[in-house]
């Protein structure tokens, strides 16, 4: 007892320490004008304001569909009215939020390990592994949603393999909740319902053989389904008003390779490699290692019983092969199960020894964490609060007034974030096309009566697309400028 005792309070201990870095770690780095996180604390306060998610000011163009879509799923702007409420969009109680849920992440990760049977200490080194890597101490900032994703796909999958038989309505109800809630999330979140379907309709045909019995798990499976895309719909698009695709994914496919899916096998493979050590020479062969020693873990740890997380992993697998963006973020989810299976195949090489897997994971888990501590070492010399970028930096925040002081509630200011724009200025924006003519960019202005253009002098936007315009001094005034910033206005 004493001894079980001592293991939970080390246990603990580890995942307060573990917590305590991660809500503290690269505070001086926020989310580099990002127009994602921008948009999730607009559509936060649009929640608290009881307005349509699709009125924040965000105008969206077909043309620049790489920017985002019109609106994000309400889940991850729910998780943030607390905070939003309470502190705004101040950084610092954002980032502290955003480090928690990461924390939580990895709690859901470390229970369905320990619901599979991994040993205590075995389960700590994966964590290790994957939480202290430099990848995500670096975009854990930056993330936003993928995070709570994948704390409540685990959650999931632990529950899912719990069994609760005094309390079977109340478990189903909550496994219910979460397959809406992880659409809210992510469109990705059609993956775990599709897999749920899948894995019940698996398991009730095997536990009885018969036609009949196929029909009726089929109508169950797919019950589910519809149930469960419509409460995301009567959330997400009824009630919080949130856009509909408005021809965004069809313009990501539209705009995609033909040889897409080979060029992401290739990505993804490098990225996984990368995601623990930086090999760049290397990547693609130590990747493509990691994926074929995952699929034989996977085929050894699904002949004894196909499982919800089996049929996630496959077809998560597949939907990033022929998604058209390729980033570590979206390789998230699928990280804690490829951890899992590497390490199933490794005990099958080494005659199921458990003492090859907990010595070869903890002198992983500390490579990785040395590693990142040294990668992060200037964060470590200069302390956590330095400096911030991008829109919490001095200058555009003093920008962002001078917008407000200089235009009215009702104008369009074009700018290259347009989301930082209506987050910042509550004023409505988008983007100009892409190396598009002058008489292209004036038709787009006209179409929306945009009469505003603000400038950031510091990129290259600068120098070419907008120059065209405000270079012309018959048809652009300066509004307001300071050292980086500049304000035109279309003279009438």
């Amino acid at each position: 007892m004493l001894r079980l005792r001592v293991r939970y309070a080390l246990l603990i201990f580890f995942f307060l320490a573990m917590g305590a870095y991660w809500a503290t770690i690269g505070m001086d780095r926020m989310h580099d004008w990002g127009d994602d996180f921008a948009q999730y604390i607009r559509q936060a306060q649009l929640i608290l304001e009881a307005q349509p998610a699709t009125s924040g000011g965000y105008i969206y163009k077909d043309y620049a569909y790489g920017l985002g879509p019109p609106s994000y799923p309400a889940g991850f702007p729910l998780l943030l009215l607390p905070i939003v409420a309470y502190f705004g969009n101040s950084i610092i109680p954002l980032l502290i939020w955003i480090g928690i849920l990461g924390v939580c992440a990895w709690f859901a990760v470390f229970f369905f390990y320990r619901k599979l049977g991994l040993p205590v200490f075995v389960a700590v080194c994966f964590i290790v592994l994957m939480a202290c890597n430099r990848h995500i101490l670096f975009m854990k900032t930056d993330i936003g949603s993928d995070f709570s994703f994948l704390s409540l796909v685990f959650l999931f999958m632990t529950l899912k393999e719990s069994s609760w038989q005094r309390y079977s309505f109340l478990r189903y109800f909550l496994l219910g909740i979460m397959l809406v809630f992880a659409l809210l999330l992510r469109s990705a979140g059609i993956t775990l319902l599709a897999a749920t379907a899948i894995a019940m309709l698996y398991d009730r045909y095997c536990q009885n053989r018969s036609l009949s019995s196929f029909f009726s798990a089929t109508i169950y499976a797919a019950s589910i389904m519809v149930i469960s895309i419509l409460g995301f719909y009567l959330i997400n698009h009824v009630w919080l008003g949130a856009a509909k695709d408005d021809g965004y994914i069809r313009q990501l496919f539209l705009h995609g390779r033909k040889d897409l899916w080979i060029v992401n096998i290739q990505t993804y493979a490098k990225l996984t490699a990368g995601f623990f050590f930086h090999i760049s020479s290397w990547n693609l062969l130590v990747g493509t290692c990691i994926w074929l020693m995952a699929f034989v873990g996977w085929i050894l740890d699904a002949k004894q019983k196909l499982r919800t997380h089996h049929v996630f992993f496959i077809i998560y697998a597949f939907l990033l092969c022929i998604w058209p963006h390729a980033a570590y973020r979206f390789l998230l989810p699928l990280i804690p199960l490829l951890v899992l299976y590497l390490f199933r195949c490794i005990y099958w090489i080494y005659a199921h020894s458990h003492t090859v897997i907990f010595l070869s994971s903890l002198l992983l888990a500390i490579g990785v964490s040395l590693h990142s501590i040294s990668v992060q070492r200037s964060y470590l010399r200069q302390g956590f609060l330095v400096r911030f970028d991008g829109p919490y930096d001095s200058l555009f925040l003093e920008a962002a007034d001078a917008v407000q002081q200089y235009t009215a509630k009702d104008d369009v200011v074009i700018f290259r974030k347009p989301r930082v724009m209506a987050l910042f200025a509550h004023r409505k924006s988008f983007v100009l096309p892409d190396n598009g003519n002058r008489e292209q960019c004036l038709y787009e202005m006209k179409k929306e009566d945009a009469a505003f253009i603000f400038i950031d002098k510091a990129t290259q936007e600068y120098q070419e697309q907008n120059m065209m315009l405000i270079s012309d001094t018959l048809l652009f005034s300066s509004v307001w400028a300071n050292s980086r910033f500049e304000l035109f206005r279309l003279r009438e």
